[in-house]
């Protein structure tokens, strides 16, 4: 458990003592609403806790934790929304009538349950499309790093200028996968690594029937991107 983590903690136990110091030592009616009021904020402690720890205490990346931040949120507003009822329902624990109190604070608590474990559905969904979208690009992104570094190690000028059409041509290319292009997206990397070792080994005769052969698949997997869309 990180440090930060631990402080928050802290800090919301002493927000719990200071608030039992308060409503004891203020002359409020100690009846059933007293009580249904302090413990309903100490279930608000312990949700925003819970909120808290959800958000935050998973090893995940910066992004991860970036989205923690509405979970973290509703647990916080339902803390202090709960805090405000409470200590209004005590000043008015004579007249209130309990199920009044119960009531709010049942709603309340509902609402923020709902509201914690929805915006901890979305961030999970939002950071598995993110995973699936790192993972859609990374053959492509590959493809498009090796042709932009063939170009500074081709020897033949001609042959290099080609091969910045073909750099150019990649970077232009929808970078997202899809298992419709995974047949000619193998077909495309394979062409690309032979066109590669043509090109270090010299063999430039080679590499140009390669390059031709690398562009016309390029080209036909650009007419199925369109088509998929």
């Amino acid at each position: 458990m990180s440090k930060n983590m631990l402080r928050t903690y802290g800090l919301l136990v002493i927000l719990f003592m200071v608030f039992t110091v308060v409503v004891v030592a203020v002359p409020f009616v100690k009846n059933g609403v007293f009580v249904a009021s302090y413990l309903f904020v100490l279930i608000a402690i312990v949700l925003q806790g819970y909120a808290i720890h959800k958000a935050f205490s998973r090893e995940e990346p910066v992004t991860s934790k970036l989205y923690g931040f509405p979970v973290a949120r509703v647990g916080f507003l339902y803390l202090v929304v709960q805090l405000i009822a409470s200590v209004i329902f005590m000043a008015l624990a004579a007249i209130l009538p309990l199920w009044v109190a119960i009531t709010v604070s049942v709603v309340a608590l509902g609402t923020a349950s709902v509201g914690v474990i929805t915006t901890d559905a979305m961030r999970e969904e939002i950071l598995r499309q993110d995973v699936v979208l790192k993972k859609d690009v990374s053959v492509m992104r590959t493809m498009q790093s090796k042709t932009r570094m063939l170009v500074g190690q081709c020897g033949d000028p001609s042959l290099a200028k080609e091969l910045s059409k073909l750099a150019e041509a990649m970077r232009f290319s929808d970078p997202v996968s899809s298992e419709a292009l995974q047949e000619i997206e193998f077909e495309l990397s394979q062409l690309v690594d032979e066109l590669q070792k043509a090109v270090l080994e010299q063999e430039y005769d080679t590499a140009r029937q390669l390059l031709k052969k690398t562009l016309d698949t390029l080209t036909e997997r650009n007419w199925l991107c369109k088509l998929k869309k």
